[in-house]
């Protein structure tokens, strides 16, 4: 990450450490982290399909992260992440991301937004 820091970068989403983006210092640079949660994200069609999973595991499997951090969020603010890659190759796996953001959306009180924009909240909630 210092080579990071190095070149500017004002953010980091590589790490898995951790449910919600925190601020790090980098050789006196600071540097937020936005981990990336790979448990429902980064939907891979060869890959799933070789292991079995189906589109409609993966639903289900952001279902119930959902539900359980939104329970949890009463507490402190929860981030989940549902990443896009370009190796969809079935259509059933695009109507996949439709029905996570529908049912997301059902619930109030959410907030959906690009890693830019975390990044920018965290700085002025956080730093201020």
């Amino acid at each position: 990450m210092g080579i990071l820091a190095d070149e500017g970068f004002a953010w980091h989403g590589d790490p898995v450490n951790d449910d919600n983006p925190y601020p790090v210092n980098i050789k006196g640079k600071t540097m937020i982290i936005v981990p990336y949660k790979n448990a429902v994200s980064g939907l891979n069609d060869t890959g799933m399909y070789r292991r079995g999973i189906t589109a409609r595991d993966v639903f289900n499997s952001f279902k119930d992260e959902f539900d359980l951090l939104y329970e949890e969020s009463v507490d402190e603010p929860k981030m989940l992440t549902l990443a896009m890659h370009c190796q969809m190759a079935f259509p059933a796996t695009g109507k996949v991301y439709d029905d996570c953001i529908k049912y997301a959306k059902t619930f109030p009180d959410l907030w959906f937004a690009k890693r830019c924009e975390i990044v920018d909240w965290v700085k002025k909630e956080c730093l201020g």
